[in-house]
């Protein structure tokens, strides 16, 4: 069962306005802008609330509830021209007239404002009265206008030349750190190379004193075959001398008379 509840201030608390009708059974609430409706799961229950709620000061206003159209119960609404509809007059008016007033506001400000621009007074000055060179004021007028524009001209060309500065000492970063990215990339690429250098010398060191280690042994082990094979050959010129002797020995025996003698 639904209600309608009009006259709903916008300082209100939701969870206030919430537990109120929640108190009386299970409901749902959706806000619009100045109202609200409430939705009863029992017929009961939404009649309790309406009776119980009706009048209650929330926010600084009383509410008004009555019977919303789904309901089926919109005939019995005690005051059904006055209430509801009166509420959404009322706020209609109020929208309208705050929009009004709002733009008109804005309007006249804007006027003001330009109104109080040295711009819009010497436009109007100059507009409506032809400058007169023999006049002192229409003299005074005219160069005011003329030191205004120097003026305007000096501004362009100051914050022209201030964006120029900056856009050079952007320019000038980048380009710095740009350098200082290459140098260091310049200085992690030596100092790999370097790094693969020392490594690739101490490679060829180490390969180095291998071969020099396995020369001095080569050497070592050739001369301690050169020394054996002296030793063999020596050994075997005495033995053949020795075979040589024996044998004149027993080819040539002795002479007896050379001995006496």
């Amino acid at each position: 069962m639904s209600l309608f509840i009009g006259n709903v201030s916008k300082f209100i608390n939701d969870k206030e306005f919430e537990s109120a009708f929640k108190r009386h059974g299970p409901c749902r609430i959706q806000f619009r802008n100045m109202f609200a409706f409430v939705e009863f799961d029992s017929d009961h229950d939404a009649s309790v609330a309406k009776d119980k709620l009706n009048g209650v000061d929330f926010g600084g206003k009383k509410l008004n509830i009555e019977w919303s159209k789904k309901s089926g119960r919109y005939t019995e609404n005690e005051d059904r021209y006055g209430g509801r509809d009166r509420d959404r007059d009322r706020y209609r008016r109020r929208s309208l007239s705050r929009g009004r007033r709002w733009s008109r506001s804005r309007s006249r400000e804007r006027r003001m404002r330009e109104r109080e621009s040295p711009e819009y007074n010497r436009s109007r000055s100059i507009s409506k009265e032809k400058i007169n060179s023999e006049c002192p004021r229409d003299k005074i007028l005219a160069q005011e206008i003329l030191k205004y524009q120097q003026q305007k001209k000096e501004k362009k060309k100051q914050e022209k030349e201030k964006k120029e500065k900056e856009r050079q000492k952007k320019e000038q970063e980048e380009k710095k750190e740009q350098q200082q990215q290459k140098e260091s990339d310049s200085k992690q690429e030596n100092g790999e190379k370097q790094s693969k250098k020392s490594h690739k010398n101490k490679e060829e060191q180490k390969d180095q004193q291998e071969n020099e280690q396995q020369q001095q042994q080569q050497q070592q082990e050739q001369k301690q075959k050169d020394e054996q094979q002296d030793e063999r050959l020596q050994k075997q010129q005495q033995q053949q001398e020795k075979e040589n002797v024996d044998n004149i020995n027993q080819i040539e025996p002795p002479n007896p008379d050379i001995e006496q003698e």
